[in-house]
């Protein structure tokens, strides 16, 4: 399995330690617009801010709105015309972006760690579908690794040798040394991260999650008694010029809030969605989503982390758990450490591999020889 698997995973694990710190390469390469702010003015409403810009709400498609003072407002138009906008929330005059310097190579490199390069068409179906079957492998060498690594004695010397990686080592005892001992730290973290990408691969792990811990609702649509609902999309609907009663409403759901998340209803959306972090942006149990009538923006429904049933609670950590994100710096480091770890787990396998085939080549030649002599 190591050695089917082994090159997607060797690519999945090299391209994922690059993107491991991706935000903030961005942010120290490329840089963000500071916003100057040494008079303490308030902040403009969002729709006055809109006004300024010369952009109706329907055109807009997202608005990200971030507590620090220091940091602009991002305005994502929709139209040829459109693209990313960065507004200063005082003013409401647009800023120069930051130029672009690693964020198109990381951008690159995002596919090629999902699918190998391929997003769309056929090829891009098979290839979501071998990155899928890769992590799943991944999981279960991880877990079968870790039986395999108990050792047969326990004694001082084996438990040494099982735990503390020999860094002076050559060769095979060096491949089989470094293979065990960080294998075994790592295990873990890594199953971790292999593990919530199978989630994203298929939708399988996320069916089964729902029969066995979610609600009603969702288990009869996992076990195919029920289906999801069709709500009807209107064609051509009003949307609300006015959206600061949606943020006003979402900055009292969350007082302590950190950024807020508008996805504008567009003409045959049923909602505007107003997604509300605090703390840590990343983490599912600090954010809540509320959900506006398009043309009115009375409020629909609130949905927060603690509103969710067990299995959705599982799977909404599942996208910044598998990056780290979620558990904030720490988390970052630990998941790219799995990931160069499991490049090295990758190399060495195979490397132990390689060594054992010659060598029985070597045995079985000279037993032909033995044998004809």
């Amino acid at each position: 399995m190591g050695l089917t698997a082994g090159a997607v995973i060797m690519i999945m694990s090299v391209t994922g330690a690059m993107l491991g710190f991706e935000h903030q390469l961005v942010d120290w390469i490329d840089g963000q617009p500071i916003v100057a702010n040494a008079a303490g003015a308030p902040r403009l409403a969002v729709d006055s801010l809109l006004r300024l810009q010369g952009v109706p709400s329907s055109a807009v498609s997202q608005l990200v709105l971030r507590a620090e003072p220091s940091q602009p407002v991002q305005l994502r138009v929709r139209g040829p015309a459109g693209g990313l906008r960065y507004v200063d929330p005082y003013t409401g005059k647009t800023l120069p972006g930051p130029v672009p310097r690693i964020r198109p190579i990381l951008t690159a490199l995002r596919p090629i760690h999902r699918v190998l390069g391929v997003n769309d068409g056929p090829l891009g179906v098979v290839t979501r579908r071998i990155t899928g079957i890769a992590n799943l492998g991944f999981v279960l060498l991880t877990l079968s690794g870790l039986l395999l690594w108990i050792p047969r004695r326990w004694t001082a010397a084996i438990l040494r040798s099982s735990f503390v990686p020999g860094l002076r080592l050559r060769g095979k005892p060096r491949d089989f040394s470094w293979h065990t001992t960080f294998g075994f730290w790592l295990a873990l973290p890594i199953a971790f991260v292999a593990g919530t990408a199978v989630f994203m691969s298929f939708r399988w792990p996320g069916r089964w999650l729902d029969r066995l811990a979610g609600s009603p609702s969702e288990r009869a649509v996992a076990t195919g008694v029920a289906t999801t609902p069709q709500t009807g999309r209107p064609k051509n609907r009003a949307v609300s010029p006015f959206v600061n009663s949606a943020v006003q409403q979402a900055m009292t759901a969350r007082p302590d809030w950190r950024a807020i998340t508008v996805s504008l209803a567009g003409p045959a959306d049923t909602a505007t969605q107003v997604l509300v972090a605090s703390g840590n942006t990343f983490r599912p149990d600090k954010r809540s989503t509320l959900y506006f009538e398009p043309e009115s923006l009375a409020l629909i429904r609130s949905v927060s982390y603690g509103d969710l049933s067990t299995s959705r609670r599982l799977r909404a950590w599942v996208r910044y758990g598998h990056t780290g994100e979620a558990f904030g710096v720490f988390g970052q480091g630990v998941a790219t450490l799995a990931s160069l770890v499991g490049a090295l787990l990758v190399w060495t396998g195979i490397a132990l591999a390689w060594r054992r085939w010659w060598a029985w080549l070597r045995r079985r030649r000279v037993g032909i020889t033995t044998t004809a002599g």
